[in-house]
């Protein structure tokens, strides 16, 4: 019987012994040792009823080192945006080998391609000093920018308008837009939406992309009154007072919409 090396030895692994009139006795003579690798190592069994009949099985074991390193990493799956550096290294906690310890440097580490979307994989390999191979894979999704936002935003849609409300069940404008940012990214943006309109980058109509927030004059005095989350296509997601819900909307020329 070939057992792998520095494994934990369970004699019950490999012998089981029972009678159909009873209970038996085993008496054990000899040991295993897993760290003496390729001497044969013997076992003898004596297993009594309660009868005292008596079987005698002898069981010979050779140690080797049969198993690859085990690779540990920090997580399984991982979510990246489109055109972002990737290093899949960052993930490799460790690869240690039963018997040529901390094998880590030499782990082997594939790669993707960042600028297309897609569920994509990282093979991480490794070999020890006897030649086992042990492979483990890290999920990479690679998204488009934008498109996490509007997966929170459209799990709201439907929810009631409210005054001052930030979530999670209602929201006004600006509250719907610092929650949905907030609730993806983590980062806490201003509170109103003139104060939001004049944070972060400015983009042009024509350059908007899935995902940024667009701000519109509503009562006709030039000043930001209102913010939704642009979806494509001319449309934009947000929360409405007239419709007292969050709703999507079509956006038309300067700083108005019409839903």
């Amino acid at each position: 019987i070939v057992i792998d090396y520095a494994s934990e030895f369970k004699l019950e692994n490999y012998l089981v012994a029972s009678d159909d009139m009873g209970s038996v006795t085993n008496t054990i003579t000899g040991s295993v040792d897993t760290r003496k690798e390729g001497e044969t190592q013997t076992i003898k069994v004596s297993t009594k009823d309660d009868a005292k009949n008596e079987v005698v099985s002898t069981l010979n074991f050779t140690v080797k080192d049969i198993s690859g390193p085990k690779i540990n990493l920090s997580s399984n799956e991982v979510e990246v945006a489109k055109g972002d550096a990737f290093d899949p290294r960052m993930y490799l906690i460790s690869a240690i080998d039963n018997k040529d310890g901390d094998v880590t440097a030499n782990v082997s580490v594939g790669g993707i391609d960042t600028n297309t979307t897609g569920n994509k994989s990282v093979e991480f390999s490794v070999l020890d000093a006897a030649g086992n191979k042990s492979v483990a894979s890290l999920s990479v999704k690679v998204y488009t920018p934008g498109t996490k936002i509007l997966e929170t935003a459209y799990t709201k849609l439907g929810s009631p308008y409210k005054w001052g409300a930030t979530g999670p069940n209602s929201f006004d404008c600006s509250g719907f837009t610092y929650y949905v940012i907030k609730k993806t990214t983590g980062k806490t943006i201003p509170r109103s939406s003139s104060t939001q309109g004049k944070h972060g980058k400015y983009v042009s109509r024509k350059n908007l992309k899935k995902g940024d927030l667009v701000f519109f004059a509503t009562t006709g005095k030039g000043r930001i009154s209102h913010a939704g989350i642009y979806i494509g296509n001319k449309k934009f997601i947000h929360a409405s007072s007239t419709k007292g819900k969050v709703v999507i909307s079509s956006m038309a020329s300067g700083h108005y919409y019409k839903t």
